[in-house]
């Protein structure tokens, strides 16, 4: 007698019949559909596509900074489209580590600062000896090491960049989220970040939803999501 088959992890990104259009009218009105979209524990999923074709926002719509005009995104199994602003940002600060395009780092910290970010915004993390040497670690890896004293306006945008990456990685998140992580970093620097990403997903066993418009960063992703320019 066989045993029956296990039953499949719950999704930790789920999406289903989504639809987002933005603006509300005029020339430049856009619509994203997509029928399901589905990332399990340990996954590691990019979605590609040319520019414009919503990549970034159904990143958004996954992890409820937007909200869908239909359909439902599932975070953890929770309908995270359907929750208040807060709880959305709650389950974020939480458990998500997350690269923006415009890198959101705060004008006022320095680059060490900036990567310990979420240890202040979050009472469920600690900050210790042990994360600021990871911190330290992080950067050096993305070539940092020497500018975590300087704040944002003395690094240029890839620097910036690398800071944002360390951020979302530093709390070893069960989800990373990067949106075009790479973007302006050069060839060498961007297959170096994005191999660092998916080492310290691997190492964790978190789970990675990655977009970008480079094919050539797509080696180590079991999924790959193709937006085509069908969207819009």
């Amino acid at each position: 007698m066989t045993d029956p088959d296990p039953t499949p992890p719950a999704p930790v990104l789920l999406g289903e019949s989504l639809r987002y259009t933005y603006p509300s009218g005029g020339r430049d009105r856009f619509t994203l559909e997509l029928d399901r979209i589905e990332i399990t524990p340990g996954q590691h999923t990019a979605c590609i596509g040319p520019s414009g074709c919503g990549k970034s926002t159904l990143l958004r719509l996954l992890t409820g900074i937007m909200v869908p005009d239909r359909g439902t995104a599932w975070l953890d199994g929770e309908a995270i489209s359907d929750a208040s602003e807060g709880r959305r940002r709650a389950l974020r600060v939480s458990g998500v580590g997350m690269v923006f395009q415009q890198f959101a780092l705060l004008d006022y910290l320095n680059a060490m600062d900036n990567i310990l970010v979420p240890y202040r915004v979050s009472g469920a993390l600690r900050l210790d000896r042990a994360v600021r040497d990871r911190a330290r670690s992080l950067a050096g890896e993305l070539g940092i090491g020497a500018l975590l004293k300087r704040k944002p306006a003395r690094l240029s945008q890839g620097e910036r960049q690398r800071v944002a990456v360390c951020r979302a990685l530093v709390t070893r998140p069960g989800l990373i989220v990067c949106d075009e992580p790479t973007g302006n970093l050069d060839p060498a620097r961007s297959r170096a970040t994005v191999e660092l990403i998916v080492r310290e997903a691997e190492a964790s066993g978190a789970t990675v939803l990655l977009v970008t418009h480079d094919h050539g960063l797509l080696d180590g992703f079991a999924q790959v999501v193709d937006l085509g320019g069908g969207a819009g």
